[in-house]
């Protein structure tokens, strides 16, 4: 991938920023990404993605996120919100065909306030064997 690029100054001091906080959060390694207009201009690895195998952090590799992925939505979610394109008390079967129940709304899904299971039965968490997709 080509990049414009960020000055050098602004680079450098990206780079040492970036630094500081793998040191300070002792995280393994960081990837940044700036853009303009939607297109990227320049990316900063630092660190490790694989200690074992030595390889070197980049745009390239793709990183397990967990449940940082719950942030993301939510946010995605209050956007449509704001827009005015969706509304959290509209039951889910209005727009989701075979919603387990009719009456439970989007906003009773996202807080945990639907009653619905969340995870599969059996003991994954003891075990850590996670049924497959």
């Amino acid at each position: 991938m080509a990049f414009v690029g960020l000055s050098p100054s602004t680079s450098d001091r990206m780079r040492m920023r970036l630094a500081a906080i793998q040191a300070e959060q002792r995280v393994p390694s960081l990837v940044v990404a700036a853009a303009s207009g939607g297109d990227p201009i320049e990316h900063i690895s630092i660190g490790k993605a694989d200690f074992q195998a030595g390889r070197e952090a980049g745009p390239e590799v793709q990183y397990r996120i967990g449940s940082i992925t719950k942030t993301f939505t939510a946010m995605a979610v209050m956007q449509l919100v704001g827009e005015g394109n969706l509304d959290l008390r509209r039951p889910l079967s209005q727009g989701w065909a075979g919603a387990p129940h009719d009456e439970i709304s989007l906003a009773d899904f996202l807080s945990h306030g639907s009653g619905l299971q969340r995870e599969p039965p059996g003991r994954i968490w003891e075990t850590l064997r996670f049924p497959s997709r």
